[in-house]
């Protein structure tokens, strides 16, 4: 049960393509968040990254560590109706993607399903982008929502876990005294 909006993001990538090694990835943003997210998604399975940031420098140093491609965000639009994974998390006050530019590539695609997780704040993924047919658009808040259903299943199991320690520890106190008499 992921705990990591990062990992819950691959996570919910797994429920929707069968073969994670067949997907292209397209990571916007080169930080921490999105640099855990190449590294859930290379464990994954999947072996085709684009990382798309502000600065190629950055981009190259993440893309290199993952044998990926770096490209600026500028770049994007042309990235995009290759991409069956978008994942974004970059500082922009802005949005990076509006929902033209991914009309055009859901055209460009023959409208096979893409997956994009926006899990910046504030978002970098217009809110129309999700009115889209073949585009399935999460927002952190949807991950959030999942991590912490997460978090309450590993609790509970927890809770069982301790309940079969406490009765193990009877059973074997049990035992001993048994033993020694």
């Amino acid at each position: 049960n992921p705990v990591s909006v990062a990992y819950a993001a691959v996570n919910l990538a797994q429920r929707i393509f069968s073969d994670l090694a067949k997907s292209r990835a397209l990571l916007i943003g080169a930080g921490e968040t999105i640099e855990l997210v190449a590294r859930h998604l290379r464990n994954a399975g999947v072996r085709d990254m684009v990382v798309a940031n502000r600065t190629l420098g950055r981009a190259q140093a993440l893309a290199e560590e993952f044998n990926g491609e770096a490209v600026l965000l500028g770049d994007i639009p042309h990235q995009l109706e290759r991409a069956d994974i978008v994942i974004a998390s970059t500082a922009s006050q802005l949005p990076i993607l509006g929902k033209g530019a991914v009309e055009e590539a859901i055209k460009a695609r023959k409208h096979r399903p893409v997956l994009m997780v926006d899990i910046a704040v504030p978002r970098d993924i217009e809110a129309q982008v999700g009115d889209l047919r073949d585009v399935y658009l999460y927002s952190v808040d949807d991950l959030r929502e999942i991590v912490d259903e997460n978090k309450r299943a590993r609790e509970s199991e927890a809770r069982k876990a301790d309940q079969l320690i406490v009765a193990a520890i009877e059973e074997f106190g049990a035992f001993a005294r048994n033993d020694r008499t």
